[in-house]
């Protein structure tokens, strides 16, 4: 079984799948519990929705009909180091002796191959809702290489990583795309899904959905590829202690998931006091960048 966090739902989850899910309350709420409940069961302990170092990804909830997408973030941490630095940072004043502490604890986390991967539900939209991350690191890949990457950067952002239907979990595997409208902008794109249990993912099935620019997901058809073999998420390698895939690597940790959203909490305030940052909020993000810069020189040093 795979880990949320927080263990319940958030108000501002809920609040969000009601106002913008399209649902009355009641269903945003069974939507909100199904996306969750699939998760939590269907995914393998070590699962990873992106191989993206923001952790970032999207769900969509039953394509075609509902069609609302949940954005969430995936990160790590171990016996809640990362949540214990957070209220260390939080303090009223921490000194510079406890300050290279926790720069100490920091790196060893970053550093832990033993760390326990959660994943989170923050908001809800219904429409062409991208993860912003994802497309601006298409968007300085297609500026050096413009004549070979064709895709747009704003589709790719728009691509969820999974579906929820029916109460299944189905994990995107991949993509095919037909060029032969001529224009690089109106290309014709295909997701290729398939279900994901506990034990991994199921290769003898897969769905085809269509994907337009304006994020609308069309059913195209199921086939299967005969019995085959589940293909197993396995959290070392060859039972080897210590070795993991660059995937876990690149998952942020619980620290760095709190400063992600704080950095774009600041970005994106426009002035609204619902979304304001609170001054203690200011200083944690001012506290994790210290850390940051001391980890880099202590990284920079060889030690």
């Amino acid at each position: 079984m795979a880990h949320l966090w927080p263990k319940a739902p958030t108000k501002h989850l809920l609040e969000r799948a009601a106002e913008r899910s399209g649902l009355a309350r009641d269903k945003a709420e069974v939507a909100v519990a199904s996306v969750r409940t699939a998760i939590e069961q269907q995914a393998p302990e070590d699962w990873r929705f992106t191989t993206s170092p923001h952790g970032v990804f999207s769900i969509v909830y039953e394509p075609g009909t509902v069609n609302c997408r949940f954005l969430g973030r995936s990160f790590r941490d171990k016996d809640d180091q990362g949540e214990e630095l957070i209220r260390r940072l939080q303090a009223e004043t921490v000194s510079p002796e406890e300050l290279d502490a926790c720069a100490a604890a920091y790196r060893s986390l970053i550093l832990s191959p033993d760390c326990t991967i959660y994943h989170e539900l923050k908001t809800c939209y219904r429409g062409p809702m991208d993860i912003s991350e994802e497309k601006q690191l298409f968007s300085r890949t297609k500026q050096a290489l413009g004549h070979v990457v064709l895709m747009d950067e704003k589709r790719v952002g728009l691509r969820p990583n999974a579906l929820v239907t029916e109460g299944e979990l189905w994990v995107r595997q991949g993509e095919l795309f037909d060029m032969s409208a001529g224009d690089k902008a109106d290309y014709r794109e295909y997701l290729r899904f398939q279900p994901l249990s506990s034990k991994g993912i199921d290769k003898s099935r897969q769905r085809i959905y269509s994907i337009n620019r304006q994020a609308h997901i069309r059913f195209e058809y199921e086939e299967s590829a005969g019995p085959v073999p589940q293909t197993a998420c396995t959290t070392r390698h060859n039972g080897q202690p210590g070795r993991r895939s660059q995937s876990y690597w690149l998952l942020p940790t619980r620290l760095d998931a709190r400063y992600l959203d704080l950095c774009y909490a600041r970005r994106v305030w426009w002035g609204d006091d619902d979304e304001q940052l609170r001054p203690e909020d200011m200083l944690l993000l001012v506290r994790i960048s210290k850390l940051q810069e001391k980890l880099g020189r202590k990284v920079n040093d060889g030690v």
